[in-house]
């Protein structure tokens, strides 16, 4: 019987995972040491790991120093929330407002589609694998529903899908450097076996090759797997270049069930981004320094096996008695000062020290503990712990930023990530959404969501995200503390500037405790962003207005549309009005007239003052000063409640 050629597609598929053969069996045996599951070893038949049978009088200690170290470090790499930046192109007001929505857009994907949990999965994959992916795909059927194909799929108006991987789940073409300008990658994933015939119109369903869930890791996948449930799917993307238009493709088994044309705009890149822990030159993919960790975890967990084992076994005092006193001993109770009689002439009992071990025994747990922790790049000021007598928080802080400056290169590998994922996700969003959508966009991070519509057209090209390096790297928060104290007693920030430098949880509650007048006015700012209206109070004062004054000299002011700014204009007029009853409402210069177009519009823009004339403010009609409170100043307070670490 003749054998069926294996499509050129498939073979591509099995030389692509046969490339990183090295790079997932580190990666499972990284996640095995990582779960505490350390007395192992490489099955090369079943391409996975196995117990190492225990002797039955030895004791096999397991102290796993991996899984600790790792939770600082991604605890570290996590601390700090994603930011972007999406440059305008032009110096126009339609170039920095398209800017802010593709910034908006953005931060409403971190929220809402979770790529803060995206991050953590990139950076345990990198950790463990030395690789790891963040993968871009369009689903038609997503956002709004429109309808069903003749073939019974349903399609909607589309959106994006990201997608986290291991090593485990993807591969690139053989011999590229850059993954991400390869020709092609494939991905896969595993998948119930009804499953699989009904998303794809199977006849037949397929067989499961697939173990516990996990990618099988090897090529060969006709063999009997010890839990056979699940069945692998492989997706192949290669993007148009000189010699090919492009495709899609998803394979099971060795047959293609599904064919499709290359769906994104970008042709110059995959829809892929990778990220590596170390990076190896000349190859698309990196390694970790977990795979050189694991034989030191292994000679750390055999030198406590012995220090614990001789315990067990030699550790404890023997009481020495001469024989004709053997029957003495059960007179032996725990009682005080208990008199125990012995024969005259015979030796009183004495009691024979357990022998002791070599000091060398003793120390090689704690050399290797010290190998690991410089191997990993985690030490005692990392824990919490102050080293030595190293005490003063200067000195604490320099021995942190220490211990974090390997933590740069993992930083700037997850920015460099997320900035190719954006820009892949707005670039989509330019050429595919063609309807109006309505959605929340944050302007901030913990700031009041917008509510804003907008459509591919929108964005006017700004398709280009980056992350800023330094808003991921971990900071110093004693060093913030101390830095944002000074410029307070310095007066060059006010206390509510100080709380935020110092980012304290909770700093709207802070913010409404010892300002509520501010807090107030920063609530009435964004509900004027939104395009809502806000009544000033009579019992606003100064303050309240001198908030929303710098709120008109920010960014934020300068990109909102005519109509918002007239409404914030307004809103200022008549607390000026409220606080100065007596000044004749005379416009100023945010009546002026709009140039060319530009500016905000006014009610009263005919009646323009010139430039040079001063605004009419008789001292009597400025609002008195507000009296000093007793008690503790702002400042004195947020310093006490430092010192007793309330806040």
């Amino acid at each position: 019987m003749a054998h069926k050629t294996k499509p050129e597609v498939v073979k591509r598929i099995e030389a692509a995972f046969e490339a990183t053969a090295v790079a997932r069996r580190s990666y499972i045996v990284n996640r095995a040491f990582l779960s505490g599951r350390q007395h192992v070893t490489w099955d090369s038949r079943l391409g996975d790991v196995t117990d190492i049978p225990a002797e039955d009088d030895r004791l096999r200690v397991t102290a796993n120093r991996i899984w600790p170290a790792s939770r600082v470090l991604m605890a570290a790499l996590s601390r700090r929330p994603l930011q972007f930046q999406v440059m305008p192109d032009k110096a126009d007001d339609a170039s920095a407002r398209a800017s802010r929505l593709a910034e908006g857009i953005l931060r409403t994907r971190v929220s809402d589609r979770g790529w803060e949990r995206l991050r953590l999965d990139l950076l345990w994959g990198a950790w463990l694998g030395g690789t790891a992916g963040l993968a871009i795909d369009w689903d038609p059927a997503a956002d709004r529903p429109l309808g069903m194909t003749e073939t019974g799929r349903k399609y909607g108006t589309g959106d994006c899908v990201e997608t986290a991987m291991t090593i485990l789940d993807f591969a690139v073409e053989p011999g590229a450097i850059d993954a991400e300008r390869a020709k092609w990658w494939v991905r896969r994933e595993s998948l119930a076996p009804k499953a699989v015939q009904e998303r794809y119109g199977l006849k037949d369903e397929p067989s499961a090759d697939s173990r516990s869930g996990r990618v099988p890791t090897t090529t060969d996948t006709t063999r009997q797997s010890p839990d056979p449930k699940l069945t692998t799917v492989t997706t192949y993307y290669e993007r148009p270049c000189a010699d090919s238009d492009g495709k899609v493709c998803v394979v099971v088994g060795d047959e293609v069930v599904e064919e499709g044309s290359w769906p994104f705009t970008f042709t110059d890149r995959l829809n892929l981004v990778v990220a590596r822990e170390t990076n190896v030159p000349g190859q698309w993919f990196g390694e970790t320094v977990v795979t050189a960790a694991v034989p030191l975890q292994a000679a750390y967990n055999s030198a406590w096996s012995a220090v614990v084992d001789h315990t067990r076994k030699a550790g404890n005092a023997r009481l020495l008695i001469p024989q004709s006193v053997v029957d003495m001993i059960d007179e032996l109770t725990d009682d005080a000062g208990q008199s125990l009689a012995y024969p005259d002439g015979a030796e009183h009992p004495t009691w024979l020290s357990p022998p002791q071990l070599p000091s060398y025994v003793i120390e090689t747990p704690k050399q290797i503990a010290a190998e690991l922790d410089d191997l990993l790049g985690v030490h005692d000021v990392s824990r919490g712990d102050a080293p030595g007598r190293v005490d003063s928080a200067l000195g604490l802080t320099i021995l942190m930023e220490s211990d974090n400056s390997p933590l740069g290169s993992a930083a700037a590998e997850v920015a460099r990530a997320f900035g190719g994922l954006a820009s892949r996700l707005l670039a989509t969003y330019s050429a595919k959404v063609r309807d109006t959508r309505s959605q929340r966009a944050y302007s901030k991070p913990g700031q009041p969501a917008e509510q804003v519509r907008w459509s591919g057209k929108d964005l006017l090209g700004h398709t280009h995200a980056e992350v800023p390096v330094d808003a991921l790297l971990p900071r110093s928060r004693s060093a913030n503390n101390s830095l944002a104290m000074q410029m307070l007693q310095g007066g060059v920030v006010d206390p509510i500037g100080a709380a935020k430098l110092m980012e304290l949880p909770g700093i709207e509650d802070l913010l409404s405790a010892l300002s509520p007048q501010v807090a107030k006015a920063e609530r009435e700012n964004h509900k004027m962003l939104a395009g809502r209206q806000a009544v000033p109070a009579d019992f606003d004062d100064q303050s309240h207005t001198d908030r929303h004054l710098s709120f008109m000299l920010s960014e934020q002011y300068e990109l909102a549309d005519a109509e918002v700014q007239g409404v914030i204009n307004d809103h200022y007029r008549a607390h000026q009005s409220i606080l100065s009853p007596d000044v004749p409402d005379v416009p100023g210069p945010l009546a002026m007239p709009p140039v060319d177009g530009l500016g905000p519009p006014s009610a009263q823009a005919g009646e323009a003052m010139p430039p040079d004339m001063p605004m009419p403010m008789p001292d009597e009609a400025m609002p008195p000063p507000m009296p000093e409170q007793p008690g503790l100043t702002q400042a004195e307070l947020i310093q006490q409640m430092l010192t007793e670490n309330l806040i």
